[in-house]
């Protein structure tokens, strides 16, 4: 959500802004509480110290209000944040940059670091700098008065302001009363907040004002979830369609995003195209009930380890395709789509999409596949990651969970040259298993080095209820859901996670939301992971075709497509004691103890269908 804003200024006597030669935490010398409150009337960011209240942003504008929020609910969605940067230790310095293409004031680590976390978004118009020299200068402003633009020469250097030493010389304040967080007053008024979103798209007026309010509504339910800010961008369908035909010009592969949303009596599909406008299709057929219980049919029928010689899934997945792919078909083929992502409602978020089945052929077979929460909270900017340093982590043996034999094999498929055997050649980077994989080794390696992607393998689950109930298994320590962000993925930026052995409550909304949102709330741009627990030897399978793949592919998403497809075609199997694939030249030697007498493939969907690019596809 964007947030537009004029404040009024509070500064410092004697503060003096730019660069300071040494990093300084709050809380070495100078404690604070952040919350929101008012004085005559006025609401305000404010920083409860032991030497009283120090104000920081005074909010004196309705001009924000079309976004949703009076000044004073803004102020207190702010001044969460700050508390919540100042909790997990990164509210160290006060900065400006520019996230997904948006002017914003963020934190950050140290001067001459890039934003790590976002504190609000200004106008494409507004110069950061000016707007931080006008915030926190008592020299650019000797008058307290509302902000207007333009009135200052911003400083073309990056400005760093040290929140220790702001709130340690900043002076007092007397009078502030703390605003509750659900008093009257504070309540947004977001007068766009319907009941539910099929009866909010029963009263749109247009396609692309369908595409608005379906963003909105899912980036607010994917907040409310994880109880934070996911993202500050506020794009419209014209703007994604441009951004997609953007990223078709520098990939060379064309995308569409399909929002799926279930309503009580229809199914409502919005697709958006490169360079087109939406298009809108209803179908009668498909309400909430039948679909989701379709949906359940199709993911039991998958996991049924014992009918992997079967073709049970078909009828299911055929009926879903005729409802979710099947009434845009013709758009798609008319504009030569090769990439699709799916931006699903409740219910739908744990789909194996990769397994829908047109009557001849899977889904997968015709296009690449991601899931996204909402294009507004994804990642847009393409990044080769070919030469990307990898960081591969994992265990083979847990205290209370089963062992995964086959992850020494997995890392070192990836990281080993093994002698010219995996083509076009090994990944440069980091191995490291067992005691070794431990929450504070990651942070260690990664602030040695930025690995561009970080592969875990291990347990990791998606569970019903409260992010904290989801976690990733480290040897020595479970790494929930909640605390994911703590570790800055973004931070150096990681442009690929890989969670090569989890699970997910297929069917529970908790559960779906958390898998859904995995990539934008750990801060990484895009995530690899399962809805079910695969086999050893069909993840080994799998993970080692993608990594060659992605040496080669255009994007994240047709690296694992090309995976996918070998599997399901059976060039990708278990034979003479090797593991064979597409991009195996000679195949690899297998352990003893994974090698199969005979020939297994991985031709069933229970094997290679559960795995789902998140986030960016790019």
């Amino acid at each position: 959500m964007k947030i537009k804003f004029i404040v009024q200024l509070f500064a410092a006597f004697s503060f003096v802004l730019g660069c300071t030669a040494t990093s300084s935490k709050i809380g070495s010398a100078q404690s604070a509480t952040f919350f929101c409150g008012t004085r005559k009337d006025t609401p305000a960011t404010v920083a409860r110290t032991s030497r009283g209240d120090v104000p920081i942003i005074r909010w004196v504008s309705t001009y924000f209000s079309g976004t949703g929020y009076t000044p004073a609910s803004r102020c207190v969605e702010v001044s969460k944040r700050f508390q919540t940067y100042y909790d997990n230790g990164t509210l160290n310095y006060i900065t400006t940059g520019t996230v997904n293409r948006q002017p914003v004031v963020c934190v950050a680590q140290s001067p001459g670091s890039g934003c790590s976390q976002v504190l609000f978004t200004l106008e494409e118009r507004d110069d950061p700098n000016q707007v931080l020299q006008e915030l926190f200068d008592i020299r650019v402003r000797a008058a307290n008065g509302p902000i207007t633009r333009g009135e200052s020469q911003a400083s073309q250097e990056p400005i760093y302001i040290d929140m220790n030493e702001y709130l340690s010389k900043t002076p007092v304040e007397e009078g502030i009363t703390p605003i509750s967080e659900n008093s009257p007053e504070n309540a947004p008024v977001r007068s766009a907040t319907p009941p539910n979103l099929g009866q909010a798209l029963q009263q749109v007026k247009s396609n692309e004002e369908a595409v608005g309010t379906i963003e909105k509504s899912w980036e607010r339910d994917y907040e409310n979830y994880f109880k934070t800010n996911l993202s500050d961008t506020s794009m419209g369908s014209e703007e994604i369609a441009a951004t997609l035909g953007k990223l078709a010009a520098q990939t060379g592969k064309k995308t569409a995003l399909i929002y799926a949303v279930p309503t009580p009596n229809t199914l409502e599909l919005v697709l958006v195209m490169p360079q087109r406008k939406p298009i809108r299709k209803t179908v009668t057929a498909a309400n909430t009930e039948t679909l989701q219980n379709v949906a359940k049919q199709l993911t039991q029928e998958i996991t049924d380890f014992t009918k992997v010689n079967t073709t049970s899934y078909l009828a299911p997945a055929q009926q879903l395709y005729q409802w979710i792919v099947a009434p845009l078909s013709a758009e798609l083929e008319a504009n030569k789509i090769d990439n699709l992502i799916f931006c699903m409602g409740g219910g739908l978020r744990s789909l194996p999409l990769a397994a829908l089945h047109d009557g001849q052929q899977f889904l997968v077979e015709k296009y690449s596949i991601g899931l996204i929460p909402a294009f507004n909270m994804t990642d847009p900017v393409y990044k080769d990651v070919k030469n990307l340093p990898i960081l591969a982590m994992g265990a083979s043996q847990f205290k209370e969970q089963a062992p995964l034999a086959a992850v020494p094999v997995e890392l070192g498929a990836i990281m080993q040259d093994l002698s010219g055997v995996l083509w076009p050649g090994s990944w440069r980077g980091k191995e490291f298993l067992n005691q070794e994989f431990t929450l504070d080794n990651l942070r260690s390696q990664r602030a040695s080095q930025p690995f561009g992607i970080v592969h875990l393998a291990t347990h990791a689950e998606f569970k019903s209820g409260a992010p904290e109930n989801s976690y990733i298994q480290f040897w020595d320590s479970k790494l929930t859901l909640d605390k994911m962000r703590q570790l800055q993925w973004n931070n150096p930026p990681v442009e690929l996670l890989v969670l090569s052995a989890c699970r997910t409550a297929v069917g529970d909304k908790d559960a779906e939301m958390g898998f859904a949102g995995l990539a934008v709330n750990s801060g990484v741009k895009s995530a690899l992971a399962s809805l079910w627990s695969v086999s050893d030897e069909g993840t080994l399978a799998l993970m080692t075709e993608f990594y060659q793949q992605l040496r080669v592919a255009p994007i994240k998403a047709e690296a694992l497509r090309q995976s996918q497809i070998g599997m399901l075609r059976g060039q990708v199997v278990f034979e003479g004691g090797k593991l064979r694939g597409p991009m195996l030249r000679d195949g690899m030697l297998l352990p003893p103890k994974l090698a199969p007498s005979g020939t297994r493939n991985f031709k069933h969907p229970f094997y290679w269908a559960a795995f789902t690019m998140i986030g960016s596809p790019w």
